[in-house]
C-alpha cells in the first residue's frame, strides 16, 4: 500500500494510492476500498464519513469492475475532499489513513497528512488499474532549429501500446514513433523503438520528465500535458 500521486485545485485536494500485488500469483479486486483517516491517537477522526463516487473533480467517471492484478501489478484509487475552510467551519487533520482493500477486513495503515474541510466528506473512486489512469493523449509544443515549431503527442493506450507524434509546423512533416509504456508508483515509462527511454513523475495530467535524450529534447526534456 503507497500514496503515489496528489492533486490539488479550486480547493479541492485529490490524493491517489496504490494496492500492490506483492504476492507470486495472480489476485482480484472490485470495488471501492473502505478508508479512514486517523487522528494522533489512532482513533478516527470525528465525524469525517466518506461516500462512494465513480469520478471527483480530478478523476474521470469509472464504473466499479473487476481488476486482475499479476505479481508485481498495481491497481489505484483516489480519495478527493475539500483543503480549505469556509463558512467558518473548522478542518480536521489526520496523521494517518486506514484503508481496507475491497473484499478484504485487514485494514492497512499508511502515515498521511490530510486537511479535510468544509463537509468532512471524502470521496472514494473504485480500484482500478494503474495503467487505466493513465490512457490519454499528451502533448507540449516546443521550439524547432527547421520549423516554425515542433508539436509534440505521446498517446497511450490501454494495450500498453505507445506513439510519439512530432510534426514540424509549416513544413508538412510528422515523425512517428512506437513502443510501449509501464507505470509503477507515480513512475511513467516510455520505451520507443531505436529512442532512449522517456521516464516521467505523474500528477495532476501533467507528466515531468526525469530522463530523456538531451541530444533531441534538450536540457529542459520533454514535458507533457494531458489533453482533454
Amino acid at each position: 500500500m503507497s500514496r503515489v500521486a496528489a492533486d490539488a485545485g479550486a480547493g479541492q485536494r485529490g490524493v491517489t494510492y496504490a494496492f500492490t500485488n506483492a504476492s507470486s500469483a495472480d489476485c482480484t479486486l472490485r470495488g471501492y476500498p473502505e478508508v479512514t483517516p486517523n487522528g494522533g491517537d489512532g482513533q478516527p477522526l470525528p465525524r469525517v464519513s466518506a461516500v462512494h463516487a465513480e469520478g471527483t473533480y480530478f478523476h474521470g467517471r469509472t464504473a466499479p469492475g473487476t481488476v486482475t492484478l499479476a505479481p508485481g501489478a498495481q491497481a489505484t484509487f483516489e480519495i478527493s475532499f475539500t483543503g480549505i475552510p469556509a463558512d467558518n467551519r473548522p478542518c480536521v487533520r489526520s496523521d494517518s489513513v486506514a484503508i481496507t482493500a475491497p473484499g478484504t477486513t485487514h485494514a492497512l495503515t499508511l502515515a498521511d497528512r490530510l486537511t479535510i474541510c468544509v463537509a468532512r466528506q471524502l470521496r472514494v473512486t473504485p480500484v482500478q488499474p494503474a495503467t487505466a489512469a493513465l490512457v490519454g493523449r499528451y502533448a507540449d509544443t516546443l521550439p524547432a532549429a527547421d520549423a516554425a515549431a515542433r508539436v509534440v503527442t505521446l498517446r497511450l493506450d490501454s494495450t500498453q501500446a505507445a506513439e510519439l507524434q512530432t510534426r514540424y509546423v509549416g513544413t508538412g512533416r510528422t515523425l512517428s514513433q512506437h513502443g510501449r509504456w509501464s507505470v509503477h508508483d507515480s513512475v511513467l515509462t516510455v520505451r520507443l523503438t531505436g529512442a532512449s527511454p522517456l521516464v516521467y513523475i505523474v500528477g495532476g495530467g501533467y507528466l515531468r520528465p526525469i530522463a530523456w535524450d538531451t541530444a533531441v529534447y534538450g536540457r529542459a526534456g520533454l514535458p507533457l500535458s494531458r489533453e482533454p
